[in-house]
């Protein structure tokens, strides 16, 4: 019996046998260039830093409302990618030694963790992995290529490989494995990222695991805590059985909950949506037994290839998610909202000083037309399936709803002549964001089908305040009184006009935030994943009325007076 222990990454508790994948994912190039392959291996390398930059980009546009930590490294990750030294350093091995770029690549970051392999100090062995991780993300943009081993992982297995990047994740899980074990690899990456979805528990950093471990080998695998037993003796095999059975039980009554309508405690129904990424996560059962997607983010499509997939592409991706949810289950797309601090290189933008109050969501995709037609064509063609919604991003005043209409509405003339399917009442709403947006939400109301509340955005337009700058993080706060009155205005032009109001952001997952939208006349929810159980929970236990009488009591509270009436409250 021996105990493993690395970076837990999907949680779950599994028990089987191991299957071997071995072999590299990428090898080094070996030998020389010539002279007249300089400056191809250079660009060849200035263009993986490009892509690991923008990489970094729209994994940091994932994390924004996610763990702080993460970002932070990220950050820095990116800081080491634009640095100059790195890039004059590589291309001078290049150009004076002639080696190929994935190999300088290569020796010059190993040359910076052999500097501090001797010293003994946290931070600094810290620094080391942030280098080996910066270095296989060059390396693997260098390889650009898709991966496939279904030949090589079997079925009802423990699978173990050296090392994982997001198309091998989405390949192996359509093996069926039990659990997935990687040698190496960063909590940080967009593997993990990607693996988190896939239902299944996954560990990284299980280090010499090809080599500690045989073909067929029994281990139990716990998710949640990253650990691995292997040859489990009978005490934790016996450890493990009454674990299971406990799982189990509380898997069961977590299943009957969430196929249970919500309703609020004097029986008012409440619709209760997630968020979500890829399509993969729509299988969780977080997703799958309640009332649809109130937000599937779409940037990863741009994520995974680098590029902005054709409109035949996103369609299989939204058919997908159609036929992995219940027949007739909402699933609301909110177009890419991407920016161009983000997209400089590529469409040639200039850098912006302040992104988030420039070219990014509605007004990109309305500058580069094609991008939104190929996404807008992409929903239509898949609409014929299934009930989606097209969620425009970012929407600042009339002109861009009507122009963005307009623009639908010619896809659907094209389509129509080409004789392909679509639903040709597919709802078109905007995300209420913008302060201008929720001012005027009376008015707005009129050219929309629906409004979805995106309070991480509109809290720091709001209040002025960066969400994610640490030094304004008491300032950054949706309980102060503007942003709630921007909230009313939104939810009252809603009923005025009889659209739906739903509220996608942070906010949505927050318990304590639950019960002041309740009373706010707010009928609508879609949380993160890992807080819809919760947030059922909530929602079940008062009355609408209740919760009308306590914010009107309050309602004149300071933020913080007012947080801390609704945190006493959830605690009774």
């Amino acid at each position: 019996m021996k105990e493993y222990i690395g970076y837990s990454i999907a949680p779950g508790l599994i028990a089987g046998n191991i299957n071997l994948v071995e072999g590299d994912i990428f090898t080094v190039s070996k030998g020389h260039i010539k002279d007249s392959e300089i400056e191809d291996h250079i660009q060849s390398f200035q263009n993986a830093i490009t892509l690991s930059i923008n990489e970094i980009d729209l994994l940091l546009t994932y994390l924004e409302t996610r763990a702080k930590d993460e970002r932070d490294i990220l950050q820095s990750h990116q800081e080491i990618l634009k640095d100059k030294i790195l890039i004059e350093d590589v291309a001078a091995i290049i150009r004076e030694e002639l080696k190929p770029a994935d190999r300088a690549v290569q020796e010059y970051f190993n040359k910076m963790i052999d500097r501090l392999s001797d010293i003994d100090d946290v931070v600094l062995s810290q620094r080391k992995e942030d280098f080996e991780d910066i270095k296989m993300r060059i390396i693997r943009n260098m390889h650009h290529q898709n991966i496939h081993i279904n030949d090589l992982v079997k079925e009802n297995k423990v699978v173990v490989l050296a090392e994982i990047i997001p198309s091998l994740v989405l390949s192996i899980k359509d093996s069926h494995p039990l659990a997935v074990i990687v040698e190496k690899g960063s909590p940080h990456s967009h593997s993990a990222i990607i693996a988190k979805s896939i239902g299944i528990p996954v560990i990284f950093n299980i280090e010499n695991a090809l080599k500690e471990f045989k073909e067929n080998d029994f281990v139990i695998v716990y998710g949640t805590e990253g650990k691995v037993i292997l040859d489990p003796d009978m005490k934790h095999i016996k450890e493990y059985e009454i674990l299971e059975k406990r799982v189990k039980k509380e898997y069961k009554k977590k299943i009957a909950l969430l196929k249970t309508p919500t309703f609020t405690k004097d029986k008012t129904k409440i619709e209760l949506m997630g968020n979500i990424e890829f399509p993969e996560e729509c299988e969780m059962p977080e997703v799958k037994y309640i009332d649809g997607v109130g937000l599937f983010r779409t940037e990863f499509l741009y994520f995974l290839e680098n590029t902005f997939p054709s409109a035949e592409n996103q369609f299989i991706v939204y058919k997908q998610v159609i036929e992995n949810l219940p027949v007739g289950k909402p699933v609301y797309v909110r177009t890419f909202d991407v920016g161009g601090d983000k997209l400089q290189r590529e469409f040639g933008l200039h850098k912006e000083a302040n992104p988030n109050l420039g070219c990014r969501g509605i007004r990109f995709l309305l500058k580069y037309k094609e991008i939104f037609r190929q996404q807008i064509k992409g929903i239509l063609m898949a609409s014929a399936y299934g009930n989606l919604k097209i969620m425009l991003p970012m929407i600042s005043s009339i002109k861009e709803i009507i122009q963005s209409r307009e623009l639908i509405e010619e896809e659907k003339v094209r389509l129509t002549k080409k004789k392909i399917a679509f639903n040709d009442k597919i709802e078109v709403g905007i995300m209420i964001e913008i302060p201008s947006s929720a001012i005027l939400a009376d008015l707005f109301a009129e050219h929309v089908d629906f409004f979805s509340i995106g309070t991480n955005d509109l809290t720091q337009y709001v209040l002025a305040a960066d969400r994610n700058n640490e030094a304004l993080a008491d300032e950054y706060t949706y309980f102060d009184p503007a942003v709630i009155e921007l909230l009313k205005t939104t939810i009252n032009a809603g009923k005025k006009h009889n659209i739906d109001v739903k509220l996608c952001g942070e906010m949505a997952s927050d318990p304590i935030a639950v019960p002041l939208l309740l009373g706010l006349g707010l009928r609508s929810f879609s949380a993160n994943i890992s807080n819809i159980v919760q947030v059922k929970k909530i929602l079940s236990r008062f009355t609408i009325e209740e919760l009308e009488k306590f914010y009107k009591k309050h309602r004149n509270a300071s933020q913080e007076e007012l947080q801390t009436q609704y945190e006493q409250l959830i605690k009774k």
